[in-house]
């Protein structure tokens, strides 16, 4: 099988199609493990199972830091917000 170049491939690519799913996807809060983020993973195992390419969304356990502030202490005991 003889593979393209990768720039004989952009002319198939259908830009109008391609931006429907990145606003499709970016109209979702997707932070991490919250349910925009399982929404979006959703959306895309849909659209590639629907065209045939086998996909699946792993769950694996991590976690997760989403600070609200911080600050840090030098070593002459100031303080950088």
């Amino acid at each position: 099988m003889k593979h393209e170049p990768i720039g004989a491939l952009l002319g198939d690519v259908d830009q109008a199609l391609l931006m429907s799913h990145v606003e499709r996807i970016s109209a979702v809060d997707r932070e991490s493990g919250e349910p925009g983020d399982w929404q979006a993973a959703e959306y895309i195992v849909g659209y590639l199972s629907g065209i045939g390419v086998p996909a699946r969304v792993e769950r694996i356990r991590n976690l997760v830091s989403s600070p609200i502030s911080a600050n840090m202490q030098l070593d002459d005991n100031s303080q950088v917000p």
